[in-house]
């Protein structure tokens, strides 16, 4: 069911006050490089939304991705997966699944040598449309659990650290009825978090999930007079008692997701909430230019994050000069 949101002023963006920053194809914030700045501690790379598939040449593109990033000079230490690996899990039947999960596998290990952590999106799950996947539930990998073997991580969510940092992976894909979802965390993994985020200390904390906890494109959603609207996948439910939680812990930075397809940035409460495109674009085909109001997705792409040893990060978005076929 959709959502009414109306408070503007819950979104504050930048030194200027409120505000959001949508800029396809631009960066977000300039990478700190000056003399006598804070010392850079590792370079990441925030791929997300790729939605592998034969079609389109999705393979092609994926591949070119990799190259892309596996060419840049100061190339990232590790890659942070955002989730939407496959273009679709959830409705297919086990051989097709099979084949989106072989393709996306045979592609990584064909083009990028980097270590990787991943976290789970909504068309990661397999099965939970039993109808569309012919399953019945109790296949020992239904649902999350293949994605879980599929992308060798350890859990729906979990936590590691490096560099001075901790990196929490959360898993913002709820069930909600027979096959549809919601954006948000489960109580177990609410409690877990605020656990995580004690147990770091003084550390500062990195946040990684599919669905933004917060987003802003919504606000450009066509408007006609009622309140503006979006569903209950397209942001965390639970966002409220997730940013209340992180105003208690100063050492959350920053926030980083997909699922979105946009290039947005909201400052908020002193945490960075970075949604950094998508690898596919629009899901591999040219965004609309019909003269229509629309948001356009942000072009084929993906993110460089420098994280920092005084808590400070920077994010640019890269494109890799892909060409949708359509």
């Amino acid at each position: 069911m959709p959502l009414s949101f109306s408070r503007r002023e819950v979104l504050e963006a930048g030194v200027v006050g409120a505000g959001m920053l949508m800029m396809p194809g631009v960066a977000l914030a300039a990478r700190r490089v000056q003399a006598g700045g804070a010392k850079r501690v590792l370079r990441l790379a925030h791929l997300t939304d790729p939605h592998i598939q034969p079609e389109l040449k999705g393979g092609e593109g994926v591949a070119a991705c990799l190259t892309h990033l596996m060419a840049q000079k100061d190339r990232p230490e590790l890659v942070l997966s955002g989730g939407d690996h496959v273009m679709d899990s959830v409705s297919q039947e086990n051989g097709r699944a099979s084949q989106l999960w072989n393709l996306w596998k045979t592609v990584w290990k064909d083009h990028c040598t980097l270590p990787v952590r991943s976290c789970i999106g909504n068309h990661d799950t397999w099965g939970w449309d039993k109808a569309g996947s012919k399953t019945s539930g109790s296949e020992p990998n239904w649902g999350k659990k293949r994605a879980v073997e599929e992308l060798g991580i350890p859990a729906p969510y979990y936590s590691f650290s490096q560099a001075g940092w901790k990196l929490i992976v959360l898993d913002t894909v709820q069930p909600m009825g027979e096959k549809d979802y919601q954006g948000g965390l489960d109580d177990a993994q609410f409690e877990w978090l605020g656990g995580e985020l004690k147990a770091a200390g003084k550390m500062p904390v990195l946040v990684l999930s599919h669905v933004p906890i917060m987003h802003a494109s919504m606000l450009l959603m066509k408007d006609d007079g009622k309140a503006r609207q979006t569903s209950r996948g397209k942001v965390c439910m639970d966002a409220m008692r997730i940013t209340s939680l992180f105003e208690k812990y100063p050492n959350v930075k920053a926030c980083l997701s997909g699922h979105i397809h946009v290039q947005e940035r909201i400052d908020f409460q002193g945490v960075a909430y970075l949604c950094n495109g998508a690898v596919c674009g629009n899901w591999w085909k040219k965004n609309k230019n019909d003269g229509t109001p629309h948001v356009n997705r942000a072009a084929e792409g993906y993110a460089l994050v420098d994280l920092f040893e005084d808590g400070t990060l920077a994010c640019e978005y890269q494109t890799y000069g892909w060409n949708a076929v359509e």
